[in-house]
């Protein structure tokens, strides 16, 4: 008898006219039938339900306005000096644990990277070959991105997601030059990939400020408003107190309400202005590049998908019904799955590791942590041959631009990678049995100066993967 109800109520699946019933049927069957097949119907079903199209207008505005202004960031790298500073001028590259098998290339290279990455970043915006223009874009700009850990950004990383995003989903004709028949529509799927990328800094963002020197101590804020280091100011404010106490308590209210606030229609117009205001605030405070300018176009991902032909943006044309979109590929479920899962467990590695990780750093990337801590280091270090005495290390900008001594502050990792630099080039045959400790006393958020690696340490000693509790002190206060 169970098997003539579960073949009955298949049969309505089958013959059922309304195709929102038919997904719905199958959406409930793991709460009717435990079977392995019911599950896979219902995998089914979702596969098509995600596969159902949308608007493709608020996508496709993005991916334009994504474009130009890539473009418009690779001028700097071109004509701006900043290949040279960031990517090919440097002596040393801090590389990415896991990923040293990225290639690294010199000025000739580099330079074609660049062009290649403004090339294909111009023509996504202008709708040319799109896909295949967000591909070459997001290869080209990621490989930059894996240089060197000290340029690391979130939002270059975010760059680097929306880039892989546009290449991977299909998404009509809108806003491209030249004329098409395909439909101006897009996979749910890709809509809503879209808005989940959009959403991980903000709310990820919001999470990490729930710490102790945030909430209770509004820290890094408060110093760098009494000391004068904040970007866009040049003096020291009166009562920095209340200003930093304003701005962590008003920056983690914005990151955990902005987007269900975005997404609900009532509360939209408001939301988007102080979204606006929010991240122009902060191109004036703080020296982050575009990334202000790229969450305020953006955002509005977050709206209706149809949302431009309201401002006559694109053209007002209905989804076209006999243009079913294909439920999307078994391996393209899989590879979005895992993606996903991963955006949502990166955040956390830092849970894996003992300390606090604006102390040790150790989970801190990939992980939406942004203006969390301030550091001040002190980094001196010492080489001896064999057992004899100590030399001190007098200045390292023979080797490290400012740039990378000022992130060595805050990552003790590239502490450790600068010591193999340094009995590389001390020692380039390795016999002569050099060793190399470091004085490495740092002040997290206007703490006291503390040792953050052990200074008995031989750091060329220490395996590449070697656990934080061997060679790094815990936070004293």
């Amino acid at each position: 008898m169970a098997r003539k109800g579960m073949s009955g109520k298949g049969k309505k699946r089958q013959g059922g006219n309304d195709r929102w019933q038919g997904n719905s049927a199958v959406l409930l069957a793991p709460l009717e039938d435990a079977h392995l097949g019911s599950w896979w119907r219902s995998i089914g079903g979702i596969r098509h339900r995600l596969a159902q199209p949308v608007a493709a207008d608020s996508f496709a505005f993005f991916r334009c306005a994504y474009g130009l202004m890539m473009a418009w960031t690779m001028t700097y790298y071109l004509f701006g000096g900043r290949a040279e500073r960031l990517l090919f001028g440097t002596i040393v590259k801090f590389r990415y644990q896991g990923f040293e098998w990225v290639p690294v290339f010199g000025k000739t290279g580099s330079l074609t990277l660049c062009w290649i990455a403004f090339l294909a970043a111009l023509a996504l915006g202008l709708g040319v070959r799109y896909r295949t223009a967000a591909a070459a874009f997001a290869t080209c700009y990621g490989v930059m991105f894996f240089y060197d850990v000290s340029n690391y950004n979130n939002h270059d990383y975010l760059v680097v997601m929306f880039g892989f995003i546009f290449a991977l989903v299909p998404h009509s004709s809108v806003a491209t030059i030249g004329r098409s028949t395909s439909p101006r529509s897009i996979p749910t799927w890709g809509l809503w990939l879209l808005m989940f990328s959009i959403a991980l800094p903000y709310f990820f963002g919001g999470l990490a400020k729930l710490n102790y020197d945030w909430l209770v101590l509004h820290e890094p804020m408060t110093v760098w408003f009494s000391q004068g280091r904040v970007e866009g100011l040049d003096r020291t404010v009166s009562n920095p107190e209340l200003w930093g106490s304003l701005l962590s308590l008003g920056g983690l209210a914005f990151d955990l309400l902005i987007v269900p606030l975005l997404l609900w229609r009532r509360t939209r117009v408001v939301a988007y202005l102080a979204c606006v205001a929010f991240h122009v605030a902060n191109s004036q405070l703080f020296n982050i590049g575009p990334f202000p300018w790229l969450m305020i176009a953006a955002t509005p991902v977050l709206f209706a998908p149809a949302w431009p032909q309201r401002f006559r943006l694109t053209k007002r044309i209905p989804l076209p019904s006999s243009h079913p979109l294909p439920p999307l590929a078994p391996w393209v479920t899989i590879l979005l799955t895992g993606w996903l899962i991963l955006q949502l467990v990166l955040p956390f590695r830092h849970l894996l590791y003992p300390g606090p990780v604006h102390w040790n750093e150790e989970g801190a990337r990939f992980a939406w942590r942004m203006k969390l801590r301030d550091k001040v280091a002190t980094t001196i270090f010492h080489v001896s041959e064999g057992e004899g005495p100590w030399t001190r290390v007098e200045g390292l900008d023979f080797a490290l631009t400012k740039r990378q001594i000022r992130k060595m502050e805050h990552k003790p990792e590239m502490v450790r990678q600068f010591a193999t630099f340094l009995g590389n080039k001390l020692d380039p045959t390795g016999t002569k049995q050099l060793r190399i400790r470091v004085d490495y006393s740092v002040s997290l958020n206007g703490r006291k100066a503390q040792p953050l690696i052990d200074p008995a340490i031989d750091l060329l000693s220490l395996e590449r993967r070697v656990p934080s509790s061997k060679w790094l002190l815990p936070l004293a206060q």
